[in-house]
């Protein structure tokens, strides 16, 4: 069977999943979830300063003030948080902090189902087990990419929606620039696209050793909560999800509102800025290496 045909099966298999549909609604949940809530404190902060603040200072004083006063600046950024600009901004954001735990999960179905479903030896005999495991590699790699497009159409369609319906509730958000974003687009959805790869392929590297997608999924998902252990007793900066969360404070901008935000580890200051690049890359081509020098000593035994 050509590679081509064979990623085509895997892909179906993998849309298909219940684990894919249900991991997918809930990171839709979670960015309505992240507008909402901005919207909500936005709309409640405006009420506030319309009937406490405007009336005292006057309109002009008060759009001077929220436009350049330093003393301003959590007022003026939840506004921003909900323009279109930062739309693409804040759902990769959302989806770089609570994705690899997702993606975890859905790895860990994806490699470890083979052996609950009893179709791993059929693989083995029909395309060979070490060639189903490179194509599921390539899906997981393909699919955190298609999560990262998706996040930023969400984003970009939302900030329109927020800005629309908090334009509406009240004139401050008119007054207030955009929001400055340091990074582009691509480097954010480089950051969420091996943030999502590793924990998948995590997931599936743990779920293929013990033949278990449920530990699989279990342990991926506490990762970074042993990392943080770990941390407590030596340097951290070589650990995937502390390099990982120094991509990500130096990539996204975390505005007043949003409902994810991650702070910056002074430990990679004294290192080149590619050092967290490197780390993270390491850790999933050593994934990637691991997962098929598996699959070769499961399929000679």
């Amino acid at each position: 069977m050509k590679t081509v045909d064979k990623l085509i099966i895997e892909s179906q298999l993998a849309i298909k999943g219940r684990a894919t549909i249900v991991i997918g609604i809930l990171l839709l949940l979670v960015a309505f979830w992240g507008y909402m809530a901005s919207y909500q404190q936005a709309a409640r902060m405006a009420v506030s300063e319309e009937e406490r603040v405007i009336p005292i200072y006057g309109i002009e004083k008060y759009m001077l003030w929220i436009q350049e006063d330093p003393t301003a600046k959590d007022t003026r950024e939840l506004f921003q948080n909900l323009k279109p600009v930062a739309g693409p901004n804040y759902i990769l954001s959302v989806f770089a902090v609570v994705g690899p735990m997702l993606a975890a999960i859905w790895g860990a179905l994806f490699f470890g189902n083979e052996f609950v479903w009893r179709t791993a030896k059929v693989r083995a005999v029909h395309y060979g087990w070490v060639s189903s495991i490179k194509t599921k590699i390539v899906v997981v790699l393909f699919a955190s990419l298609i999560v990262g497009l998706i996040g930023s159409l969400v984003g970009l369609l939302g900030g329109h929606i927020s800005f629309y319906l908090i334009s509406r509730a009240t004139e401050i958000a008119k007054w207030v620039g955009d929001p400055v974003i340091v990074t582009s687009w691509f480097q954010q959805i480089l950051v969420l696209w091996l943030g999502l790869s590793f924990y998948g392929l995590l997931g599936g590297f743990i779920a293929l050793l013990l033949k278990s997608p449920v530990f699989g999924a279990v342990i991926g998902f506490t990762v970074p909560y042993i990392e943080a252990y770990i941390g407590q007793l030596l340097p951290m900066w070589w650990l995937p999800h502390t390099a990982y969360s120094e991509l990500m404070s130096g990539s996204f901008a975390y505005l007043a509102g949003s409902i994810v935000g991650i702070g910056s580890n002074p430990g990679f200051a004294t290192f080149s800025p590619s050092l967290p690049w490197a780390v993270v890359g390491g850790w999933l081509f050593l994934i990637c290496v691991s997962m098929i020098i598996l699959s070769k000593w499961q399929e000679i035994a």
